[in-house]
């Protein structure tokens, strides 16, 4: 089954305006937050200091995580219920271990984030290149970005580890509202041609 059949089963086709909005708002405030955390590595959030903008950043993923969740349980194919549930939980579980650990030093999550980005980035670059999505260099382009700086944080390269590990994880909300705007008008505009 090719992947068009496959996604026109799915609710993917109905909501494509609302993951544009979606993807809008998360690059958005994911640029955002990735300058701030370089401008502004010294802001308190949480009462967690010397962690720049991470809760924040945990609460947004585990938000995503939970919207996904959502998603699975109203999903009407299995595959798509897979597919949210995963991806759910594992923001749900990332953001959770960050917002819970503001208590503890920046370098017990450095492990776990790297870890994230270094998943995220290649998933990214591969179902770009599977599904033949819109602007496959540039979300291409993304997803290295995510894996580099994952092997970055993984080496323990920079001497402001919270503010780069923010930095990190933002940059990383950013990229994933690139690729749910990409993939919402790659869904509209396969709607529009069938």
């Amino acid at each position: 089954m090719r992947v068009e059949e496959t996604l026109s089963q799915e609710s993917y086709g109905r909501k494509w305006w609302l993951r544009a909005f979606l993807g809008v708002v998360l690059l958005l405030v994911g640029f955002y937050l990735a300058l701030s955390s370089l401008f502004n590595s010294t802001v308190v959030i949480m009462m967690a200091k010397g962690f720049s903008w991470l809760p924040l950043s945990g609460l947004i993923i585990m938000l995503l995580g939970f919207e996904e969740c959502v998603e699975a349980y109203f999903s009407r194919e299995l595959r798509e219920l897979h597919h949210n549930l995963q991806v759910g939980i594992l923001d749900f579980v990332v953001g959770g271990l960050i917002v819970l650990s503001v208590g503890a030093a920046p370098e017990r999550l450095v492990l776990l984030i790297a870890a994230f980005l270094l998943v995220r980035g290649f998933v990214r670059m591969v179902l770009v290149q599977v599904l033949q999505l819109p602007n496959k260099l540039l979300t291409s382009f993304f997803g290295l970005t995510a894996v580099v700086l994952g092997g970055l944080l993984a080496f323990d390269v920079f001497a402001d580890q919270a503010a780069f590990v923010a930095f990190a994880v933002n940059l990383e909300i950013a990229f994933r509202g690139w690729a749910m705007l990409s993939f919402a008008w790659w869904v509209r505009n396969r709607n529009q041609t069938a």
